[in-house]
């Protein structure tokens, strides 16, 4: 998992392999812990960065110190060697992705707290109280807060499928997107195949080739 910071122009990432900060006595100084984790990996996880507003600290969820789940809440200066603090703890999996508020002063986030399906959090940003702010009985995650503070877009599963939805924050109202058109970012190209025997006469894709047909065309791609 990697951020963008728009302000320095800089990117936040984790590697198991750079990690090297020691915050805990069961932390070795190689991000392994001595804990006796049932499913997670003796190496301490940490993911899903992001950028405070003012890009000064980096946000990311971690299980330093813990043994069930991915772990809680860190937080801490985005400087070589500065120390992280644990803001808040609970059971998280991998679809915790907090965001900060444009202002700042307060995160988001999917937790399946108390329930068995994801639905949205709200906590200060610098820690402090939890409390949810949808109560559905389906998923809501990747959650984002708008430029202007007063939208929230995350995926939602309501329908079965997964689609993007649109909260108002402080009303709860919740709609889903309306996806009208579609339109790739990048140029694309269509790719034909035609499969043909021995004598170029066209054959059926899904019909399958006997095996000596496939040997032989594994032979010339190999020549």
């Amino acid at each position: 998992m990697f951020c963008f910071d728009l302000v320095q122009q800089t990117v936040s990432y984790f590697s198991r392999g750079r990690e090297r900060r020691k915050t805990r006595q069961h932390r070795a100084a190689n991000g392994r812990s001595d804990l006796p984790r049932y499913y997670n990996s003796a190496y301490d996880t940490e993911i899903s960065p992001v950028w405070t507003r003012d890009a000064k600290e980096v946000l990311f969820v971690s299980n330093r110190g813990h043994i069930h789940g991915t772990g809680g809440f860190w937080r801490m200066r985005a400087e070589p060697g500065a120390e992280a603090r644990e803001l808040h703890y609970e059971e998280t999996n991998w679809r915790a992705r907090p965001d900060f508020s444009p202002d700042g002063s307060r995160m988001v986030y999917s937790s399946y707290l108390g329930r068995q399906w994801h639905n949205l959090w709200v906590m200060p940003a610098n820690g402090g109280d939890a409390f949810p702010i949808s109560y559905g009985d389906w998923d809501e995650t990747n959650v984002r807060w708008s430029l202007d503070g007063k939208k929230l877009a995350f995926i939602s599963n309501k329908e079965w499928n997964t689609k993007l939805a649109i909260q108002e924050f402080g009303s709860g109202e919740e709609k889903a997107l309306a996806i009208e058109n579609r339109g790739y970012l990048r140029r694309r190209a269509t790719l034909r195949l035609s499969v043909v025997d021995e004598k170029g006469k066209p054959q059926d894709a899904m019909r399958g080739a006997p095996l000596e047909y496939l040997e032989k065309c594994e032979e010339a791609l190999t020549e």
